[in-house]
């Protein structure tokens, strides 16, 4: 994980955070206006530049605005493998807005 994290850091040193389960040629880095990239399954080793490791499962859930702090004992529960494929399987908040941009224009009736 050392050597992926040192061509990360070579390829995309203004990033903060970087995929490092991923390979260099399928890199995937923080956005350049610093927005967290879109969370996959296979995420499971997200590293934070601000943090200097990488994020925990719960963390990456936190990055979705899943209310963790409301709910720690059940989160405590859960292995750290099930909570990372659980953050996985969110969306990224762009991503929302164009789909529903797009059902929105199709559902406004065309005046001819």
């Amino acid at each position: 994980m050392k050597e992926s994290l040192k061509r990360y850091r070579k390829s995309f040193p203004e990033k903060d955070m970087y995929d490092l389960s991923q390979s260099i040629a399928r890199a995937r880095t923080d956005l350049k206006n610093g927005d967290l990239l879109c969370l996959a399954t296979s995420s499971t080793f997200l590293w934070s530049e601000t943090l200097g490791r990488c994020m925990s499962g719960k963390e990456k859930l936190k990055t979705l605005l899943y209310p963790i702090e409301n709910h720690e004992d059940v989160f405590n529960e859960i292995p750290e493998s099930a909570l990372t494929k659980f953050s996985g399987n969110g969306m990224f908040l762009p991503n929302i807005g164009w789909a529903l941009l797009c059902s929105t224009l199709c559902a406004l009736p065309i005046e001819q």
